[in-house]
């Protein structure tokens, strides 16, 4: 449910999910030495900055995995 960039050398992007997958808040570009959380987050996807806005992720959306 938390992340922290304390080590880290560049930013992420994250989206902080529930169980069923659905987004329930997001951070764009997570800067070195910084802490996100959100209450009620299960799992956090991490991604390279700019990530969320490419796949057009928005706080709401269900999530669902596929194998290629």
């Amino acid at each position: 449910p938390s992340v922290h960039t304390v080590g880290m050398r560049y930013a992420i992007d994250l989206a902080f999910l529930d169980r069923g997958w659905r987004v329930l808040g997001m951070v764009h570009a997570l800067g070195p030495l910084r802490f996100a959380g959100r209450t009620g987050a299960r799992a956090t996807l991490e991604l390279p900055p700019g990530a969320l806005d490419k796949a057009g992720i928005a706080t709401g959306d269900v999530l669902e995995w596929r194998e290629s």
